[in-house]
């Protein structure tokens, strides 16, 4: 979370971010609204720990899941991620489409390093 440097109201952004991921707040919209808690001190906190779901036959899902959250590695994709995998989809796309697949990756490379030497 981020607050842009062109923010009007910077501290009061960030006394709300500070509120949204504080673990009690995190705590209340799991139980409120089934939202899993991005902020690891509340897996620690006894409502979540002891927290059962019928739907799968009263197992402690909270804690399930936030084992896995925990054993999640971070990745870096870089800054230009989200452009490369646009042009790659489109790619496949293309390839399901029928385009031969040999053509549209390297159309996909050539746009890719077009777009990153502007």
């Amino acid at each position: 979370m981020t607050v842009p440097a062109e923010s009007d109201h910077p501290e009061e952004a960030y006394e709300f971010l500070a509120w949204m991921l504080s673990p009690d707040q995190q705590l209340e919209a799991f139980r409120a609204d089934g939202l899993f808690p991005s902020t690891p001190a509340t897996y620690e906190m006894e409502e979540f720990q002891n927290y059962s779901d019928e739907y799968f036959g009263g197992q402690n899902t909270a804690q399930i899941f936030a084992e896995a959250a925990e054993d999640v590695s971070y990745i870096y994709k870089g800054r230009h991620y989200g452009m490369a995998n646009e042009e790659v989809l489109e790619a496949l796309m293309n390839v399901v489409d029928g385009s031969d697949a040999e053509q549209e990756w390297q159309a996909a490379v050539n746009r890719i390093d077009q777009q990153m030497n502007r």
